[in-house]
């Protein structure tokens, strides 16, 4: 005859002067509070994947060789998401000096100016690539697309996709700003893989992998190996 109980249920006061009975009570909260955490991870999926995907970004420059660490912002976790975004962070995310390549990298997440080819790429990240050693060169960005998919999509596909996209932006006369090349996060479904397309001097790699165990692996192996290509500038 036991029922079972309503989210919203509350107990009478014996009860909660019961110890048996408490410390149910505060598991059961407990659980309804994770359960309420992954809704929220599920409803806004495609934000929580965009953030997941640009924290591996900064970790993967991170730990390039003779790369260091010149600013962070603080990156602050909710209790909450507001509309499914988990964290608050200043733009940009992380400034990184490569000593090897003479290099300053900036992770850009979600900027709130974006430029007219970011903008026009769709990419909500991007990494922003300056020579502080020449005074004459303007920056370039690699846009990163944060595509997210109930099942997997095709990564060769999404390669010759951007890699279309970013040849039209190159016909866009723009004296400030450019895009040389992309990559592509993407859920894997447990089949990590990872594509790569080239023409014209543009690169653009697309790699599938998942939040755990030996997928997340891959793709970190993988971002690693995009890395390490010549999408730093002459």
């Amino acid at each position: 005859g036991i029922r079972v109980a309503l989210a919203d249920i509350t107990p009478n006061y014996v009860l909660l002067e019961d110890k048996g009975y408490r410390a149910v009570r505060e598991a059961w909260e407990k659980l309804l509070q994770r359960e309420k955490a992954k809704d929220e991870l599920w409803a806004w999926k495609a934000e929580t994947w965009t953030e997941f995907a640009v924290l591996l970004l900064v970790l993967a420059i991170y730990e390039m060789p003779e790369s260091e660490l010149i600013a962070q912002s603080p990156i602050v976790f909710r209790g909450e998401a507001v509309n499914g975004i988990w964290f608050d962070q200043e733009r940009p995310i992380a400034v990184f000096w490569l000593k090897n390549l003479s290099r300053v990298v900036e992770v850009m997440a979600r900027p709130e100016e974006p430029g007219a080819l970011l903008f026009t790429a769709r990419a909500h990240v991007a990494l922003k690539i300056s020579d502080p050693l020449d005074d004459s060169s303007y920056p370039h960005r690699v846009a990163v697309w944060t595509q997210h998919s109930l099942s997997k999509v095709d990564p060769k596909a999404c390669c010759e996709g951007a890699l279309e996209r970013l040849v039209d932006l190159q016909r866009i006369p723009n004296s400030f700003e450019r895009i040389r090349h992309g990559l592509i996060l993407t859920p894997g479904h447990h089949d990590p893989s990872h594509e790569v397309a080239e023409r014209a001097g543009l690169l653009v790699d697309a790699i599938t992998f998942d939040g755990a165990g030996s997928s997340l692996a891959f793709g970190r192996k993988a971002v690693a190996e995009f890395l390490s290509k010549n999408i730093w500038g002459a």
